[in-house]
């Protein structure tokens, strides 16, 4: 072998180490690359879900504030005539309620021990009817007063006067 054949499979050598170094470097670009955009696909899934599960959020509300404005008056409906009704059964009840007791008052007013009303001349006595027809006067006696009762009133007495004294007297003591 000659020092050109051997210097041109040297060269051929390293040309072919080169490209093969050069192919290497490319596929590790290329393996980078699609890590890359397996990545950024995976990503975009994300950003899509996501995306998806807030437009579903929106979508919600908008469908529950509907919802609601639809249910509201319903229910407003609903309340007004359950009132109503009510109030018709609380009216007839009481209504039931009033006709029994008027029926009751009327028979229990045959039995009970009736009161012959007084009357009274204006001078506070009692003027009975005889039984010929001619009225006679007697005097109405007042009801019995404790010693407790005339005590406490002369206690009271004693305490305005002492306030009369003083010139000084509360609003709640006037009342």
């Amino acid at each position: 072998m000659s020092w050109r054949e051997s210097n041109t499979r040297t060269r051929s050598n390293i040309k072919a180490v080169c490209e093969i170094e050069r192919t290497r470097s490319n596929i590790k670009a290329a393996e980078m690359r699609l890590v890359t955009a397996m990545k950024m696909k995976e990503a975009a899934r994300a950003a899509e879900v996501v995306a998806i599960a807030e437009i579903k959020d929106v979508t919600r509300r908008r469908r529950t504030r509907k919802m609601l404005q639809e249910e509201i008056p319903e229910k407003i409906e609903e309340t007004a005539q359950e009132i109503k009704s009510n109030r018709r059964t609380i009216e007839e009840g009481l209504e039931t309620w009033s006709e029994r007791r008027r029926r009751s008052s009327s028979y229990k007013g045959k039995y009970k021990n009736r009161r012959e009303t007084v009357l009274m001349d204006e001078n506070g006595l009692d003027m009975m009817m005889n039984g010929d027809g001619t009225a006679s006067s007697v005097t109405v006696l007042k009801p019995a007063t404790s010693i407790g009762q005339i005590l406490s009133r002369k206690v009271l007495l004693a305490d305005e006067s002492a306030m009369m004294m003083n010139g000084r007297v509360s609003l709640g003591q006037i009342l």
